[in-house]
C-alpha cells in the first residue's frame, strides 16, 4: 500500500513537471511567433509599456561537471590570450624604445661630427 501511494505521488509530481515544461515551451513558442510578426511600432509600444518580462531561468548556467570543465577551459583560454597580448605589447614597446634609442644615438653622432667639423 505504501509503495503504491509513493508511486502515485511520484507520478503526480512527474505529471506536474511535464505539464510545467509543456506550458513553458508553449509560452516560448507563442512569444517567438509574436516577436517574429511584430512591426517597428509594435516593438516600440512593447518596450515603452515595460512588457519585457525578465525570465531569469533562461540565463542560469547549470552547475554540472561539463559546464565547470568548460568554464575552466574558457578562463584558461582568456588568461593565455591576455598573457599573449601583454607579451606582444611589451615587444612593441621594446621595439619603439630601441628605435628611439637608435635615433638618439644617430643624433649624437651627427652632433659630434658637426662639432668635429667646426673645430677642425
Amino acid at each position: 500500500m505504501e509503495k503504491i501511494s509513493e508511486l502515485e505521488k511520484e507520478s503526480s509530481l512527474l505529471e506536474k513537471d511535464i505539464a510545467y515544461d509543456q506550458k513553458k515551451k508553449n509560452e516560448i513558442s507563442v512569444r517567438q511567433t509574436k516577436e517574429k510578426t511584430m512591426t517597428d511600432d509594435d516593438w516600440m509600444d512593447y518596450f515603452r509599456n515595460g512588457e519585457t518580462p525578465l525570465n531569469i531561468d533562461d540565463h542560469i548556467i547549470p552547475n554540472t561537471r561539463e559546464t565547470r570543465i568548460f568554464r575552466k577551459k574558457v578562463i584558461k583560454n582568456i588568461q593565455t590570450h591576455m598573457i599573449d597580448e601583454e607579451v606582444v605589447r611589451q615587444l612593441q614597446l621594446k621595439r619603439i624604445k630601441d628605435f628611439i634609442d637608435g635615433l638618439q644615438k644617430e643624433q649624437k653622432k651627427k652632433n659630434k661630427n658637426k662639432t668635429n667639423q667646426i673645430t677642425s
